[in-house]
């Protein structure tokens, strides 16, 4: 008697699921609650005629280099890979977003402008942090003052002089500002974070 195998839902998974068992020589049965099959990466008519739109997950960047997929004849069904300039995005908190570019210098070239980025606010936060230090007073800051000084501690002010420190502050401003160009809009939130580090007050 011949094995048999029941699935139920006909999504990726499901779908993947029965062609493994019917490769593996089991009588196959698939059952789906919905009208059409494909499950979350069904796709369908939504707005105007001629627009195809995702009903559900819209993003395979990993698909193409799947093993299981690559022993399918899927080109001779129809399916053809599409290859956008940017695989996927990673949305951060402040409203802009990390792109996956298919050139591998591209994507290096992000995150090179963001590691360049960060110290430079870094560097500008320390900076104004010690001119801080030296001239607002506890109730500005919220918190004791002149610590700095009175531990000893080598500060920016102290090396440089206060004029020159803010001067370095915005200067590590303008850089910070610089990397940040290849982003246009997208890093107007880390742009206006940077701008309050260097012109805060407390």
């Amino acid at each position: 008697m011949k094995r048999t195998a029941t699935v139920i839902g006909a999504g990726p998974n499901g779908l993947a699921a029965a062609i493994v068992l019917a490769q593996a020589g089991l009588d196959v049965e698939v059952h789906e609650a919905a009208a059409e099959v494909g499950g979350a990466a069904r796709s369908g008519a939504l707005t105007l005629p001629g627009f195809v739109h995702d009903l559900g997950s819209a993003v395979y960047p990993l698909g193409i280099s799947s093993p299981f997929f690559a022993k399918l004849p899927l080109k001779e069904h129809g399916l053809e890979w599409v290859q956008p300039p940017a695989a996927l995005a990673h949305p951060l908190d402040d409203g802009t977003a990390v792109m996956l570019e298919r050139e591998i210098g591209a994507t290096a070239a992000q995150l090179q402008a963001l590691d360049t980025f960060g110290r430079h606010v870094g560097l500008a936060f320390q900076i104004v942090d010690d001119i801080l230090d030296q001239t607002a007073t506890p109730e500005e800051l919220g918190k004791a003052t002149k610590k700095d000084a009175e531990k000893g501690k080598v500060t920016y002010p102290m090396l440089l002089g206060l004029n020159e420190s803010r001067r370095q502050a915005k200067e590590q401003l303008s850089h910070a500002l610089e990397a940040l160009k290849p982003f246009e809009a997208r890093a107007n939130g880390l742009r206006a974070l940077a701008e309050f580090v260097v012109e805060r007050h407390k």
